[in-house]
């Protein structure tokens, strides 16, 4: 089996295991099913499968290694009420303040009230109830400041001051949109703009993903591969390595070694190297961080289906701006995560892939702009100004889109959407890839 396969199925068998065993939280079921599906392959003389077997044993073992590591530190904090710790990451909402607290070698989440606002690394003491690893509203005190890591806190800075710089240099609905659409800040979306976000289902524009990525990379590879190596890591810290940026960085950097190194590149494999980095790191993603399946699942529906989509309707140009092109990336995604948006939120809009086709067209220039305005800015306030009023028309345009298909919506809703509607549903959307493949 050639190396780059190998690679694959080694990435695929591990997360195989990691995904049982999250399912099924018992590690012998796990054992029994990959020494069954072992003798399987055996029997039919497919030895390399049957060694991959040992992947799907070590990925379910890892993961249940981690969790009982996980339990074990939440087992013991559950006897205390006061808990003492520094501020790793934090999520401003309009209501609440999300945080990730660090104390004893164990990670809690903590949803505090708005005010008095904590910052990144303020070390503070927790009063409360803790259930899992999740405390709710409880009393907080700040001990002391500047307690994170320093790379970190500057990048935090620079992140204040480039948003700053949007809001002087736009009106504020479009600075938080193109703060949201630039950065993943969304602190200062208004109540108005995160429900039409949600209706026009458009909210995923707003979630830092691949888009951004290529835009620095472009912007900046005429510096060399680790400098912009260095820039996309520093990128991803200063905005809070959400699922989608950490998995859209991984997947940039592989590109760029393999132009570096002057070798081909699959996407097959990034896709396989990036889902088994970030479970390495977090077993836990893969099964419940909607961020992180919503991310692949949207990906290998354009990488997937979109082809497929193509050869069916016979597309063979993108079209004007890529207007088809758009219209068919667009339904692909859709199509990749329906059963997660109908799993977890029991709705989806059918005009939503209208109100996507007509705003994501100018989303990489209006990302271009928005780069170049809070980099600018930040030395030269009248070139900001001129790249603002550049923006704005753009910005404005797409709020506009985005507020239409919020009030004219035709949402399709379900009470409830069970795992094995979800296994039928991508299983006839693998089998219509693969016809497709052998098709053409």
């Amino acid at each position: 089996m050639a190396v780059h396969r190998l690679a694959f199925w080694f990435c695929a068998f591990f997360l195989l295991g990691v995904l049982l065993q999250s399912i099924s939280g018992n590690f012998i079921l796990v054992t029994g099913a990959a020494i069954l599906a072992a003798f399987y392959f055996l029997a039919f003389q497919r030895y390399a499968f049957a060694l991959l077997m040992l992947l799907l044993l070590i990925g379910g073992g890892y993961t249940a290694w981690r969790d009982a590591q996980k339990q074990r530190q939440i087992a013991s904090l559950q006897s205390r009420t006061e808990f003492h710790g520094v501020i790793r990451n934090i999520e401003y909402t309009e209501g609440s303040q999300k945080i990730l607290l660090a104390l004893d070698g164990a990670i809690i989440r903590v949803t505090a009230r708005r005010y008095p606002s904590l910052t990144y690394g303020d070390e503070i003491t927790v009063r409360g109830a803790i259930r899992e690893d999740l405390i709710l509203f409880p009393q907080i005190s700040r001990i002391n400041t500047e307690q994170g890591n320093w790379v970190i806190a500057q990048l935090l800075q620079l992140r204040d001051k480039v948003l700053t710089v949007l809001k002087q240099s736009l009106p504020s609905e479009e600075a938080s949109f193109l703060a949201g659409i630039t950065l993943g800040a969304r602190e200062s979306f208004s109540k108005e703009l995160q429900n039409d976000l949600k209706q026009s289902g458009t909210t995923h524009l707003v979630a830092l993903s691949g888009y951004n990525i290529a835009v620095i990379a472009a912007t900046i590879s005429f510096m060399g591969f680790w400098f912009t190596v260095a820039v996309i890591i520093l990128f991803v810290l200063m905005t809070g390595a959400a699922a989608s940026v950490v998995r859209a960085a991984i997947m940039g950097i592989i590109i760029l070694l393999a132009q570096r190194v002057e070798r081909r590149y699959s996407l097959r494999n990034a896709i396989a190297v990036a889902a088994f980095l970030m479970v390495l790191w977090n077993p836990r993603v893969l099964v419940f961080d909607i961020g992180f399946q919503l991310s692949f699942a949207a990906l290998l529906g354009i990488v997937y289906v979109a082809p497929a989509l193509k050869n069916i309707f016979r597309i063979e140009n993108a079209g004007l701006l890529s207007w088809k092109e758009n219209i068919v990336m667009t339904i692909a995604a859709q199509l990749a995560v329906l059963p997660l948006l109908l799993g977890y939120f029991g709705s989806v809009s059918v005009t939503s892939v209208l109100a996507n086709v007509l705003v994501v067209g100018a989303m990489p220039l209006t990302m271009a702009f928005g780069f170049t305005l809070g980099g600018a800015g930040l030395f030269f306030n009248t070139f900001g100004n001129i790249i603002g009023w550049l923006v704005h028309p753009l910005l404005v345009y797409e709020l506009a889109v985005i507020r239409f298909f919020s009030h004219y919506a035709l949402p399709i809703s379900v009470t409830s959407f069970s795992i094995f509607a979800g296994i039928v549903y991508y299983s006839g959307l693998i089998y219509f890839t693969i016809w497709n493949q052998k098709r053409n």
